[in-house]
């Protein structure tokens, strides 16, 4: 990693180890897990899961036809692995 790449990482805050961890990155993971559940417990995110359950008017029916699809989709699925 160049000097000014590590530069750049340290001053936006990356606790880096210099290490590249791959696809299983469990320093970013860590980070994320932390910022979503930061999230989820603020007043802005309560409010946001509160709104995710409101179905908008006409999007019922829609919905319903997506959940029966995707059982038959199951339903397939596991009569497959026996």
């Amino acid at each position: 990693m160049s000097q000014n790449s590590q530069d750049a990482n340290q001053s936006k805050g990356s606790q880096s180890t210099g290490q590249n961890q791959g696809e299983g990155n469990r320093e970013a993971a860590a980070n994320f897990n932390r910022a979503e559940r930061e999230f989820v417990d603020s007043p802005g995110g309560q409010q946001k899961i509160r709104e995710g359950t409101h179905v908008k008017p006409g999007e019922d029916a829609e919905l319903s036809e997506a959940e029966r699809r995707a059982a038959e989709r199951a339903k397939a699925q596991d009569s497959n692995r026996m």
